[in-house]
């Protein structure tokens, strides 16, 4: 597990600029950090050991014949059986020398045959072309960007890829059709688009061909899976837990005190990994408590288990804010953000360098109630925040053509995966499962590395995913609750779905962190769009979300107030200039 970073083009000072970009990514690789250099390109790593912390597992890797040149991010699961396969004289324990070696027998074909979750850039020196992957789903994040001199730069992390681009005076801005349709969709746009237009992603099971004379070919993973027929979920939910086990390490559970996280954490137990459990909880607001600690304490006394609880109050939340999005690439807004921050700050505490989540079940299940639209016009609505545009003082005509485009790009979208062979809900459930790259999983990974803390996801492995897309969408979980049976307590197994609680957008209303926000945003670069009359009102008209039956209306203006904050807080920290968003009059003439 590490963070990469590379310089690909004729520019001398290209291993300096590589340096720069590891400096920023200390935290995900404290324990060595090295650059390979030849005359066209720089590659570098900072590493955290996990496998093997020999220094001969360091990167970049050298293939045995020297044509190939790896760096590497992530844990490849089936490296054992790889290395079987290419039986070679082996000088290390770690996957990334099975990978130099599957690039030096197969070339870029050998990428599919990988399982687990990864980024790679991988040089090949014979033909001078840079490859850079990233797994499906998307566990690992992978930056790009094509500079205005023809050079490709690359990184783990968008703000030290920014801060690069910055250096060498690129282009570093935001268009204002993405900022419209960034704040329509709650802070987030489609793969591969980033805020900064000419920063990219490398897409999920893509596979990026670069050269410096022929430009960029775009293929994908298709991926070998296991074909058993009938889908046997139970070997497959086994096989992916016994691939993220550390036989020799202490581990760490992410537990929520739900069906999935509970379930994995049985199993854990089950093949003997040596884990400890962590849950984390917010301080109680008014009468109510947001904390599943009853039920993840039931969980590991039940399996004997020891938890650790995190207990996160406001001025904590606003204190961890800055530091937690400083990391983040601002397409992930959600509050969790500071949670798996503080998570992971526990976890190296208690000097853990891998953890567990059980993130993912209910988009590959189909388990949310919202992939489960009857259109896809209503799809989109849930997709869309319904009160942004009351908090901001924006031109009607402006806001309805973005918002028509922005639809139409989401349709085509879903419409590709119909064409494909599904129906509308298999459609939504892809939707849905892609959108885990820009939402829960670019939380999770550079929440826990910012602490140099790994964090791994068994139940988006290949294999297991792939059955559960086979199968007909789960509203119910049932499909999981059935691989919870004789592994946790039936009233575990039986708690309805209601996801993790957190008391945010309440305390935007009633607490000191909508105070910050709304000073904060009085002096932020959206303050002349933001509607502070509304704003005002929200704050301070008397209506409360404390109640038994609080207004889906005024708990979607604290979410919307929330999104407005954290992106501005987001663009302060990172010094990013926002275009001009002033109402003026634009005309715009129809075909």
């Amino acid at each position: 597990m590490c963070g990469i970073s590379g310089f690909f083009g004729r520019d001398d000072n290209k291993p300096l600029y590589v340096k720069s970009c590891l400096n920023e990514m200390k935290h995900r690789g404290p324990d060595d950090c090295s650059i390979a250099e030849l005359d066209q390109i720089a590659m570098g790593t900072v590493r955290l050991s996990i496998r093997d912390s020999s220094e001969k597992a360091n990167q970049p890797f050298v293939s045995s014949s020297g044509r190939w040149i790896i760096t590497f991010n992530g844990e490849i699961n089936n490296f054992q059986q790889l290395r079987h396969e290419l039986k070679r004289c082996w000088a290390t324990e770690c996957d990334t020398e099975v990978l130099a070696e599957l690039f030096e027998t197969f070339g870029k074909e050998g990428l599919q045959k990988l399982k687990g979750m990864y980024a790679i850039a991988a040089f090949d020196t014979h033909t001078d072309k840079l490859f850079l992957a990233r797994d499906f789903p998307g566990i690992k994040p992978l930056y790009w960007m094509k500079t205005k001199t023809g050079a490709y730069i690359y990184a783990s992390e968008f703000p030290a890829l920014l801060n690069t681009l910055k250096a060498l005076n690129e282009d570093c801005e935001m268009t204002k059709d993405q900022v419209y349709e960034y704040l329509m969709y709650r802070d987030t746009l489609l793969e591969p688009n980033t805020l900064i237009d000419s920063i990219k992603k490398v897409s999920p099971g893509e596979i990026l061909e670069l050269s410096l004379d022929k430009g960029v070919i775009s293929s994908k993973v298709s991926g070998v899976y296991e074909k058993n027929e009938p889908l046997d979920l139970e070997r497959l939910f086994t096989k992916a837990i016994t691939s993220v086990i550390e036989p020799k390490q202490k581990m760490g559970m992410f537990l929520s005190g739900g069906v999935d996280s509970s379930t994995v954490l049985s199993e854990l137990v089950s093949q003997g990994a040596n884990v400890e459990a962590i849950t984390l909880r917010y301080e109680k607001t008014g009468a109510f408590s947001y904390s599943e600690v009853p039920f993840s304490k039931y969980v590991c006394e039940f399996l004997n288990v020891p938890l650790h609880e995190v207990i996160l109050k406001e001025q904590d939340f606003i204190d961890l804010l800055p530091q937690a999005l400083a990391n983040q690439d601002g397409l992930s807004m959600d509050p969790t953000i500071v949670a798996y921050y503080a998570l992971g700050e526990a976890a190296e505490k208690k000097g853990l360098k891998t953890v567990i989540t059980g993130t993912g079940s209910d988009e590959i299940f189909g388990s949310y109630d919202w992939l489960h639209s009857d259109s896809i016009e209503q799809f989109d609505h849930w997709m869309k925040s319904a009160t942004t545009k009351n908090l901001l003082r924006l031109d009607d005509q402006v806001w309805k053509n973005i918002s028509d485009s922005s639809f139409q790009d989401r349709k085509h979208k879903i419409e590709t995966f119909m064409s494909a062979g599904g129906n509308l809900g298999d459609a939504i459930r892809l939707f849905g499962f892609y959108h885990l790259e820009a939402d829960a999983l670019p939380r999770v990974d550079l929440g826990t590395m910012n602490s140099s803390v790994e964090c791994r996801v068994p139940l988006l492995d290949q294999d297991f995913v792939h059955a559960a897309l086979s199968m007909p969408p789960d509203k119910e979980k049932s499909l999981f609750r059935g691989l919870s049976k004789n592994r946790i307590p039936l009233e575990i197994q039986q708690r309805p779905k209601c996801g993790f609680p957190h008391p945010v957008f309440i305390w935007m209303k009633h607490g000191q962190l909508g105070r910050v926000a709304y000073d904060f945003l009085k002096l932020s670069q959206l303050k002349d769009v933001i509607n502070f009359e509304e704003l005002d009102k929200f704050l301070n008209d008397g209506s409360s979300l404390l109640g038994r039956n609080p207004s889906a209306h005024l708990y979607d203006l604290g979410s919307s107030f929330w999104y407005l904050y954290s992106f501005a807080l987001w663009c302060e920290i990172h010094k990013v200039k926002l275009p001009n968003l002033k109402q003026r009059k634009e005309v715009y003439y129809e075909n």
